[in-house]
């Protein structure tokens, strides 16, 4: 037990430093487009999603604020860091926002809305034991046949060993030929570096696995689970009704192969269920 919870710290410790670093939450705030995958998804459900009452677990700097709360006046956004909500609350003023921890959302009663959303694999950023409660909270605060939809990293792709070095890049010159390359040549060294203390906090199972991969150069541990183990894992919390979604954003069946780095889930809060 105390193991775990040392790993449970650890990598809470991890996001935390990565998320929370000079300069990352600007560069999270740059990007304000949706995904393939959430286009399709919050377009195939809009019926379920039009003026429902939404949580968005991890809004991160925002991106998914504009989609979300043009289809509700509902919404709600809760994040983890510190510095990524205030720079999200100095681009959507308006907009109700909580830092909070997303396993244990005191704030909120049970039953409290209708729609929960956990994008850009904001689970994969807790171990094991974290999930489950992050899991089980979002089931309490869900209304009966309440839609949750998130994504997570898919075991069955293929992750980028820190070991392998990119290549060189072409430049138009050659004072920006040095000055590129030596930049990816920092970067390859440090992500070595990163690795070399990160890695020591992986953890293989049969059904998921912590992997130091490519994220932040290598300065995360990233939680990878396959679609099967996904469902089993969604169910025995209370969920039911599973949908997979690939990148390009097309449905895939349970015994369809997919090596997407990501797979989309869109399930439902089974009715009289309690964890």
């Amino acid at each position: 037990m105390a193991n775990a919870a040392t790993r449970s710290a650890k990598m809470r410790q991890v996001m935390r430093d990565a998320y929370d670093g000079q300069g990352i939450a600007e560069s999270y705030a740059r990007n304000n487009e949706l995904l393939n995958a959430e286009d399709f998804i919050f377009s195939y459900f809009r019926n379920e999603l039009d003026n429902k009452s939404i949580l968005d677990v991890g809004v991160g700097t925002g991106r998914t604020i504009p989609c979300l709360t043009s289809l509700t006046s509902h919404y709600t956004g809760i994040d983890y860091s510190e510095s990524m909500l205030r720079c999200c609350r100095e681009k959507y003023a308006e907009v109700k926002l909580f830092q909070c921890d997303a396993r244990t959302m005191d704030q909120f009663c049970d039953e409290s809305f209708d729609v929960a959303i956990a994008s850009w694999n904001v689970l994969d950023d807790s171990d094991h034991n974290d999930r489950l409660k992050i899991l089980g909270e979002v089931h309490r605060v869900l209304r009966p046949k309440g839609m949750f939809i998130f994504s997570s990293h898919n075991r069955d792709s293929k992750t980028r060993s820190a070991y392998r070095f990119r290549g060189f890049v072409k430049a138009p010159n050659p004072v920006d030929l040095i000055k590129f390359n030596a930049i990816r040549v920092k970067r390859y060294v440090t992500g070595i570096l990163h690795h070399w203390d990160r890695g020591r906090g992986e953890t293989q199972n049969p059904k998921y696995a912590i992997i130091n991969d490519s994220s932040h150069n290598y300065r995360l541990l990233t939680y990878y689970i396959r679609k099967e183990a996904q469902i089993e894992q969604l169910e025995s919390i209370g969920f039911s009704d599973v949908q997979l979604v690939d990148e390009s954003g097309s449905f895939i069946r349970l015994d369809e192969q997919c090596s997407d780095g990501w797979i989309y889930y869109i399930c439902r809060k089974e009715v009289g269920s309690r964890i």
